[in-house]
């Protein structure tokens, strides 16, 4: 998870994900939504969702049965290839929209549809749990706040899928804001004390752990995780939690 802002662009319709944060997005035209298609038949998802943050190529051959995963999409990537991946280990994934709603709002519902029209594929495979909002939001200075948090909440709502996000430790501490999502956590690297970060997490506001694919063990505990509903560690495939996304798609 981006600890530090960053940008999203669109480059010869190719999204290129340079960190998480602000930045404008140009490219083509936005696609309209297609009318969804007939999905799966209803699958019973996990009681706890554990998994990673990984990019859509990082997850084609490396998903673990069970597992559910937050993809950063991109779109050189095949969600058909990413729905197969799942079916085929019996894993789960939430897509992550950062690179819409972490961006100014007039480009929100051209970049909304777009992404709902590359990730058909997952969501007609019935292994879909929902959509990860915004990464960070006042970390990364959304622009309009908590306004614009609950708007892009509604927005994602509206289209009819859970919701989840994650605000760092700093900002939860300062704002104290759940935002209106099925799934909220905070995240907690250095130099935040993990013995605060696990203080705050008693709080019941607080549903869904994230974490250090570093330490998982000390992430996913059963200490830390009690009472929650899942746990995600950054990251499987795109650095460390320091790192954030700037390696990804160079």
């Amino acid at each position: 998870m981006r600890r530090n802002g960053g940008a999203v662009a669109l480059l010869g319709g190719v999204l290129v994900l340079v960190g998480c944060g602000g930045g404008e997005v140009t490219g083509p035209s936005p696609v309209a939504t297609p009318e969804p298609a007939a999905v799966a038949a209803p699958r019973v998802p996990p009681a706890f969702m554990r998994g990673y943050f990984v990019s859509g190529a990082g997850l084609i051959g490396r998903a673990q049965p069970g597992q559910t995963y937050i993809v950063v999409p991109s779109w050189g990537e095949d969600a058909a290839a990413i729905a197969a991946e799942l079916e085929r280990k019996d894993a789960w994934a939430l897509v992550s929209a950062h690179h819409v709603f972490g961006n100014p709002r007039h480009t929100w519902a051209g970049d909304w549809a777009r992404t709902r029209a590359w990730f058909q594929p997952i969501e007609r495979s019935g292994r879909l749990l929902g959509v990860y909002v915004v990464d960070e939001p006042f970390h990364n200075g959304i622009a309009g706040g908590q306004a614009s948090i609950e708007d892009a909440v509604a927005m994602v709502r509206g289209a009819g899928y859970r919701t989840m996000i994650a605000e760092t430790y700093a900002m939860w501490r300062r704002f104290h804001y759940r935002p209106p999502v099925d799934f909220f956590g905070i995240t907690g690297y250095e130099p935040d004390p993990f013995f605060r970060v696990q203080e705050a997490y008693a709080d019941s506001k607080l549903n869904v752990v994230f974490g250090s694919a570093s330490e998982p063990a000390k992430w996913c505990s059963p200490a830390m995780t009690a009472s929650k509903v899942g746990c995600f560690l950054w990251s499987m495939d795109m650095g460390t939690a320091d790192s954030g996304t700037g390696g990804r798609l160079q």
